[in-house]
């Protein structure tokens, strides 16, 4: 069927042609921003759902002010427990 395809639509086919270097590098900064963008999105759901398995419900779903809602002052028995959990993780 391909076989078919590529001898009879030969109007299909053309040379491949790459962008430019600048080009090239304006596609890896946005790939780049997206695999960051990404990545923080991760890890902000991953703080907040482990805090909300202990109890600890944040106010702001906001991102820009997601730190200093997850600095809260907590309890210092749970903060130690936490710390020896982040240590033995490593």
């Amino acid at each position: 069927m391909l076989a078919h395809i590529a001898r009879t639509a030969e109007k299909l086919f053309h040379p491949t042609q790459h962008g430019t270097g600048g080009m090239q590098i304006d596609l890896l900064q946005i790939k780049l921003r997206d695999v960051l963008v990404r990545q923080r999105v991760n890890v902000i759901l991953s703080v907040r759902f482990t805090l909300k398995s202990l109890g600890i419900k944040l106010r702001s779903p906001n991102t820009a002010s997601f730190v200093l809602h997850a600095r809260m002052p907590w309890n210092t028995g749970l903060r130690a427990g936490i710390a020896v959990f982040a240590r033995s993780a490593h």
